[in-house]
């Protein structure tokens, strides 16, 4: 009787270092073979710990990517050139008003105030010193 072993194989290369990791039609191990090292066989569990393992060890340390709120619009937080900045002038001057600006940009609001703050359009609010309470007791 002959025994007929098929496999899988994937190789891949790490700056001029062939690998490969051989893993049999059952899946139950793989081995991995590296140059200059003995080959490492694992089980399938093992092989998939270790790879959370190597996840969760890369991204240690480095900041989390922010996730973007998807109710901001496309170009929110965006920057500005000179080409924007004029046809965002040029709007204004015409009289389109800040909600329709944000669509047309893709912008917030908020953007778009800022935006014609910078660009000398809108003055910046003053900020108002609160009126001190007056006590009617010693008024």
């Amino acid at each position: 009787m002959v025994a007929v072993v098929r496999r899988q194989i994937v190789e891949w290369d790490v700056k001029g270092k062939a690998f490969a990791l051989l893993i049999p039609d059952d899946g139950a191990v793989a081995e991995l073979r590296a140059p200059g090292g003995p080959a490492i066989t694992l089980t399938r569990n093992e092989w998939t710990a270790l790879a959370e393992i190597i996840q969760t060890l890369d991204g240690a340390g480095k900041p989390q990517a922010k996730q973007r709120r998807v109710d901001l619009p496309a170009n929110a937080g965006a920057s500005w050139n000179k080409v924007l900045d004029a046809e965002l002038s040029g709007l204004w001057q015409d009289g389109m008003d800040i909600a329709a600006l944000a669509r047309r940009f893709e912008r917030t609001e908020g953007g778009i105030r800022s935006r014609l703050k910078r660009l000398g359009f809108i003055l910046p609010e003053p900020e108002i010193e609160p009126e001190a309470e007056i006590d009617p007791d010693h008024a």
